[in-house]
């Protein structure tokens, strides 16, 4: 590349970006729009069964970028979290939570087996870093805590969904065999 032709790179202003046919929309209403056409799916995917793993899958899209806004959380405070660390670890806790079975309950000692190794291997990556103790420590704890308060806590979202999926959706649902039979004159007497 010729020198004339840097100088001109070098010289032009940054073009800026064209404006989205939605930056016009207040964020208040913009937040109802979204509510508007997501909320819907989010209930028939708690309510019909069949649709156990769309709900799987919109929480696990609600972990992921949880995730990833703890990451940048951390970030903002000087703090550098492995991020591949805790994706990694998110997906293994998840894993046990989507395979609960109701009758045996989570298996505990596998979650308790998985967050050591992922503890673990967050120590050895931060180490392998070769960052100063003070900051090796702050980093394994951003990552490790992000995953428990985020994965553990919305696993269980997860399992309580699919691991009881059908007496969940009969439970849900029974408010229409009530009313149905309260129509019809059979309303059931109380016990």
């Amino acid at each position: 590349m010729s020198e004339s032709n840097r100088e001109n790179l070098k010289a032009q202003p940054p073009k800026q970006k064209p404006k989205s046919r939605f930056a016009g929309i207040p964020p208040s209403l913009a937040r109802v729009l979204t509510a508007v056409a997501l909320l819907p799916i989010l209930i028939a995917s708690i309510v019909i069964a069949k649709l156990a793993l769309l709900f799987v899958l919109i929480a696990a899209a609600a972990m992921v970028i949880a995730l990833y806004e703890f990451w940048l959380l951390a970030r903002r405070q000087q703090v550098k979290a492995d991020l591949a660390t805790m994706f990694l670890g998110g997906v293994a806790l998840l894993t046990i939570f989507y395979f609960a079975d109701p009758r045996t309950g989570l298996d505990v000692e596998m979650m308790q087996a998985i967050i050591l190794v992922f503890t673990m291997g967050a120590l050895a990556s931060a180490m392998l870093r070769g960052a100063p103790f003070d900051k090796m420590i702050m980093s394994v704890g951003a990552t490790v805590l992000g995953v428990l308060y985020v994965v553990l806590l919305g696993g269980h979202l997860v399992a309580v969904r699919v691991g009881f999926a059908a007496p969940l959706s009969r439970h849900l649902t029974s408010w229409r065999l009530e009313s149905a039979r309260a129509r019809r004159g059979k309303a059931r007497s109380p016990a």
